[in-house]
């Protein structure tokens, strides 16, 4: 977005903002700054500029006692986490 578009809507990027606090955790030290690069990298990603990937999953439909839930598949969950965590491809 131009600079000249986000001075003649300073409040556009709030309810993206608004919306992800409901589910963002954050530190008593993040400022709105942060939290606006965050979500700026979030768009630019989900926007077709970033690669998704899905953590494997081996059940899709787990019964639990509070409903239905997504069981990971361990061992493949922990390579990806793995190869995210020490910069590498995953796969």
């Amino acid at each position: 977005m131009p600079i000249t578009s986000r001075i003649a809507a300073p409040n556009r990027p709030f309810p993206t903002l608004r919306a992800g606090l409901d589910t963002l955790i954050v530190d008593d030290g993040t400022e709105l700054p942060d939290l606006m690069a965050l979500f700026e990298a979030v768009r630019k990603a989900t926007g077709g500029g970033g690669r998704q990937l899905n953590v494997p999953v081996a059940d899709p439909d787990l019964r639990t006692p509070k409903g239905s839930a997504v069981k990971w598949d361990e061992r493949r969950a922990r390579a990806l986490f793995n190869a995210l965590r020490e910069d590498r491809p995953p796969g």
